[in-house]
C-alpha cells in the first residue's frame, strides 16, 4: 500500500502543480510529470509565488517535497540487494537472497504527514489563485 499511496501523493501533487500552471498559463496539460515545473527556469520565465515555494521546497533535501519526490523516483527502481564482498574463497557462489526488507523505509505516519502538508499547501495556494 506504501507505493500505491507514493504513486496518489505525487498524482496530486502534478495536479497541483497543473492548477498552477493554468492559472499562470504555463506549459500546457501535456506535462507528466511535476518536475518539469518545479524547474527554476520554468520560474524564470514565468515568476509565481506558489511555484517559487515549490521549487524551494523542492530544493531542500529535508523537506517534506523533496522526500516525496525522491521516493517517488525510487519507485522505478529495480529492488537491489545489498553488495557484500566475498571474503571465503569456499563460500558458494550463488546464494538465495531476499529483497524483502525487514522494515519499511516510510512508515503511515510520515505519509500522512506527506499528505497533510500537500493538502494545507493547495488550500493555502487555492485561496490565492481566486479571480475576483
Amino acid at each position: 500500500e506504501r507505493e500505491a499511496a507514493i504513486f496518489h501523493l505525487y498524482g496530486a501533487l502534478l495536479g497541483l502543480c497543473h492548477e498552477i500552471a493554468g492559472y499562470y498559463r504555463l506549459a500546457g496539460p501535456d506535462v507528466r510529470q511535476a518536475e518539469q515545473l518545479l524547474d527554476p527556469q520554468v520560474l524564470a520565465a514565468a515568476p509565481s509565488p506558489e511555484l517559487s515555494e515549490l521549487i524551494e521546497l523542492a530544493k531542500r533535501p529535508e523537506s517534506w517535497l523533496a522526500q516525496l519526490l525522491l521516493s517517488y523516483q525510487a519507485l522505478y527502481q529495480p529492488p537491489q540487494e545489498l553488495k557484500v564482498a566475498k571474503v571465503d574463497p569456499r563460500l558458494a557462489l550463488i546464494e538465495a537472497v531476499s529483497l524483502e526488507q525487514d522494515e519499511p523505509e516510510l512508515g503511515l505516519e510520515q505519509i500522512e504527514s506527506w499528505r497533510q502538508s500537500l493538502k494545507n499547501l493547495a488550500m493555502r495556494f487555492r485561496e490565492t489563485l481566486v479571480e475576483w
